[in-house]
């Protein structure tokens, strides 16, 4: 990987092949250094640069650079509408062209935006550039040398870098898990088969010093493991199931399960795919390879939880051995299963896995796989579907997921489709036999098979791409961010981490991309992460202890339908300009109307602090607020209070004096901040 370099310098001074300059249109939206201002204006007045969106202009010998041999301007299109995932997109675009030049040494002038702040767009600038920064070229006749840069430098034009330096081990890690999935799920399935996948699990394992236990056939046979058997039966090439364990030095806080399909190729069996496309199916092992990838950014990082991954590796073949429609599969739970289609095979094989995966009695239990046709049909090849029976760890997919580019949509467990899947030969079959809600019958499938309170299934089917994107080129994206950052999350880093998007195929916006998701239109006005977090008295800053790993959410008085998630970003010390600032971008709020309702916020609260009150707020956990002299508040575990607490609904004098009160007020007696229309 390319050497990186986040400074605070201007970029004026860049010396090496190019220097990447991302645009907004308009000559007063530019913020950029004068020397490279000039430039960008000048290219834009003669009409040969607009800054549209994912624009890319390349300027020889630049005025405004000394020693740059190339300036790249790309166009980020209007400042209003910039999101994180747009500047890695934008970014990512200008670095794939350098990169096709061969050339070694870029650098990026990190934009400057009142709609993001400047740590966030640093870490969004190196996360665009290292995920351009990819070229697979094993399997060339030729055998060429593969292009990558050899530096990276990021420039901040004099703002503070420190934030996006102390994140960026953890970017880069990401990416690297990134790359790694990439690489295995584009080999051909003559290369990678389950043995040799297995055998590559085995050589990370010992390099990142994780546990591993490999089972071969008769191990399978000796655990019970009845469905992987029945698929992989049909190949030459006998199934393997690999377990994986990461485990913290210090007391994990958490341990998550990641269950990862692995067919390493999928012919469809007996009941055969259409020639068209079936080169793509050996990529139907993603799942299993984002979860080695992950495992290995966790012990990289040295996660805070211990993870186990549960890697299902076959191949489905026709042969003379191969399983047929007809036949009934005894599972590793006890279940029987008709197989009345052979392509349906990746959830026969997550069904033994995940009922392994519930014998552990972990905390959270996360499958990923190329699962279902349906999934693409719904959403297209740039989202993947989630459902689960664990709503709040759902949503923190979700919010994984949008805080790394990666787009999931919830999809619900309708169980009066559940009847469906009944078989009058065996307990289940593997099939409706009915067209319509495939995605949500597969999932209710593997449900079938988990007796654990918490587990969520994602579906990827819609991650292949048939040709090259912003930061991806052609082939398998990688996507090991999410169930990255979820146990980056639920292991309560210290800091906010895994911002780290694989592909991001479609434009995001700084909340939710896709609008409402009516599975989560669940009553909350301000959510914060378990724990007790303490904030200061005094009405300057506010000074959070340890710093969630979440962020703020926070939802507006709008009605269920239209209603967004809004993600507050983590920071260190949040002023009255940081919370403004947020709900100017995440609500699209004009700048009074965003101060009107941080002031109400803040002088409820310093008003309650100064009359001895404790307030608490719930969401996922409790978030405390406190007197420090007093040290007034409720024990989130015994539910007691520890000072006086006030009864009955509360209001600032201030917010009932500028007309507010309407809009948001407190609830003492239930903790909560609470807007009329939603109680």
């Amino acid at each position: 990987m390319a050497t990186v370099e986040i400074g605070s310098s201007t970029g004026k001074d860049f010396s090496g092949d190019a220097l990447i300059v991302p645009v907004f249109s308009g000559r007063e939206r530019h913020r950029l250094p004068l020397a490279i201002s000039k430039v960008a204006r000048q290219a834009m007045d003669e009409g040969d640069f607009k800054a549209d969106f994912l624009e890319v202009v390349p300027l020889h010998h630049p005025n405004g650079v000394k020693d740059a041999r190339w300036m790249v301007l790309v166009g980020m299109g209007e400042e209003e509408q910039v999101s994180l995932n747009k500047v890695r997109k934008a970014v990512g675009a200008a670095a794939r062209h350098c990169l096709k030049k061969n050339w070694k040494k870029i650098g990026v002038v990190a934009p400057s935006s009142s709609n993001l702040s400047h740590d966030e767009l640093q870490a969004a600038v190196l996360e665009g550039a290292l995920l351009a920064d990819y070229d697979l070229v094993a399997f060339k006749g030729s055998k060429p040398e593969a292009k990558h840069f050899a530096s990276i430098e990021v420039f901040s034009n004099g703002e503070d870098t420190r934030k996006a330096r102390r994140r960026q081990a953890q970017i880069e890690a990401g990416i690297a898990a990134c790359h790694r999935v990439r690489d295995l799920a584009n080999s051909p399935a003559g290369d990678l088969y389950p043995e040799n996948f297995a055998e590559a699990a085995q050589k990370l394992a010992k390099q990142h010093k994780l546990h591993i236990e490999v089972l071969d056939v008769p191990a399978l046979e000796k655990g019970n493991f009845g469905c992987v058997l029945g698929v992989g039966k049909g190949s030459a090439r006998p199934p393997r199931v690999v377990k994986l364990d990461y485990t913290p030095k210090e007391k994990a806080k958490r341990h998550i399960v990641l269950v990862g399909k692995g067919v390493c190729f999928d012919s469809g069996g007996y009941s055969i795919k259409d020639a068209a496309g079936m080169e793509t199916m050996k990529d139907d092992m993603t799942g299993a390879a984002i979860v080695l990838a992950t495992l290995v950014a966790c012990a990289q990082l040295e996660a805070p939880v211990k993870v186990t991954g549960l890697l299902g590796l076959v191949e489905n073949m026709i042969s003379g051995e191969a399983y047929k429609p007809g036949d009934v599969l005894r599972s590793r739970s006890g279940k029987t299963v008709e197989v009345l289609n052979t392509d349906a095979e990746g959830r026969l094989v997550l069904a033994d896995l995940l009922h392994w995966a519930c014998e552990m009695k972990p905390d959270h239990i996360v499958d990923l796989a190329t699962l279902t046709g349906a999934a693409l049909i719904a959403m297209g090849d740039g989202v993947n579907a989630v459902m689960g029976t664990d709503q709040k760890l759902v949503e923190r997919l979700l919010d994984a997921g949008n805080a790394t580019g990666e787009h999931i949509w919830q999809l619900p467990l309708v169980e009066e489709y559940r009847d469906q899947l009944r078989s009058p030969l065996a307990d289940l079959k593997n099939i409706t036999g009915i067209r319509w809600g495939g995605t949500i019958t597969a999932g209710l499938f593997l449900s079938e098979f988990v007796e654990h309170p918490s587990w969520a299934h994602i579906d990827l089917s819609g991650a292949w791409s048939s040709k090259e994107r912003t930061t991806a080129p052609h082939g398998r994206a990688a996507r090991p961010k999410v169930s990255a950052r979820l146990a980056d999350e639920l292991g309560a880093r210290s800091e906010s981490s895994w911002a780290v998007p694989g592909r991001a195929l479609h434009e995001g916006s700084g909340t939710d991309p896709w609008g409402p998701n009516p599975a989560s239109a669940k009553r909350r006005d301000l959510r914060a992460t378990p724990g007790s977090r303490r904030i200061s008295q005094e009405t300057g800053p506010l000074s959070l202890d340890d710093r969630p790993q979440m962020g703020m959410l926070w939802e507006p008085p709008f009605p269920a339908r239209t209603q967004p998630r809004v993600p507050m970003d983590t920071m260190d010390t949040l002023t009255k300009a940081d919370l403004s600032k947020q709900l100017m971008d995440k609500l699209e709020l004009g700048k009074k109307e965003a101060d009107l309702l941080v002031n109400t916020f803040l002088e409820s609260i310093v008003a309650s602090l100064r009359n001895g009150e404790g307030v608490e707020l719930r969401g996922f956990g409790s978030f405390r607020l406190r007197d420090r002299r007093a040290r007034v508040g409720r024990n989130p575990r015994s539910g007691q209070a520890s000072g006086p607490r006030p009864s009955g609904s509360y209001t600032s004098s201030s917010a009932r004096n500028s007309g507010t009160s309407s809009l948001m007020r407190m609830r003492a007696e239930t903790g909560s901040w609470m807007a009329p229309s939603m109680q």
